[in-house]
């Protein structure tokens, strides 16, 4: 019986009794029978009214899936169950053109999931509290479809301790296979040559001047420069290039240093 049927048929009654009572002048004490009857029609009206209540609570099953990341993005697990307000809400969002980064890659990576399109929209809503929960452990959207996939297939009482996991990166074959290699080291410049006594203060600042710069080149960067510098003096250290030549090592590796 709906309840507009019900209010019709108490407002009759009642419009009779209070007929009754005007014709009479007297107001009779209602019998066993009429207090049923009217009791009964209580009942039915109480029945029917928290009946339409009910159909009018919203239910998630019944709400569109896009709404779902959207409600779970704006409330959390205080939409569980969603009321009127937080549906309207996510509603008027869905419908605008504001933009959030979680709910618009949630939407997009659920969109074209078949098992989540058909599974029951509380657990697509308990799906989304997980994923937006452990995010980062999700880098595109291929992942997060297939941790979606895994969620939805996994038994209800196995999904507790089912969270987002980064995967871990694969090995380079190669550079496991690669040998170990020394690091080079830079050619060391020898000290000043004491065959003889002949060599004065200038060449010794020359030599300084010489191996300072090219001490700079094998520590900067350059170690390539100063061995071709050195070899072109027929030398592999700085104490093998002549001495007359030491002025134009330092000016080759002074050269080099500018960029020159």
């Amino acid at each position: 019986m709906s309840l507009e049927l019900v209010i019709k048929e108490n407002t009759e009654v009642i419009r009779q009794l209070i007929a009754a009572m005007h014709n009479t002048g007297i107001f009779t004490p209602l019998g066993p029978e009429k207090k049923d009857a009217i009791e009964s029609r209580k009942s039915s009206f109480n029945e029917a009214a928290n009946t339409e209540c009910e159909q009018k609570l919203p239910h998630i099953e019944s709400l569109d899936i896009r709404l779902i990341p959207v409600l779970a993005n704006m409330f959390g697990d205080e939409a569980r169950p969603p009321t009127a307000e937080q549906i309207e809400k996510a509603r008027a969002y869905a419908n605008s053109t504001k933009s959030d980064k979680f709910t618009d890659a949630l939407n997009f990576a659920l969109k074209d999931c078949k098992t989540v399109k058909s599974a029951p929209r509380a657990v697509v809503f308990d799906l989304c509290l997980v994923m937006l929960a452990h995010w980062s452990a999700m880098e595109n959207v291929d992942e997060r479809r297939a941790f979606a996939e895994l969620y939805i297939k996994t038994p209800y009482n196995k999904r507790a301790d089912l969270i987002p996991r980064k995967a871990e990166p694969e090995p380079d074959p190669e550079s496991e296979q690669a040998p170990e290699q020394a690091p080079e080291q830079a050619p060391e410049p020898e000290a000043v040559p004491e065959d003889n006594h002949e060599r004065g203060q200038d060449t010794a600042a020359t030599f300084e001047q010489a191996r300072a710069l090219i001490m700079k080149l094998t520590t900067g960067g350059y170690r390539n420069e100063a061995l071709e510098i050195l070899d072109k003096f027929g030398a592999q250290k700085l104490g093998q290039v002549p001495r007359e030549n030491l002025a134009e090592v330092a000016k080759l590796a002074e050269q080099a240093l500018a960029g020159e």
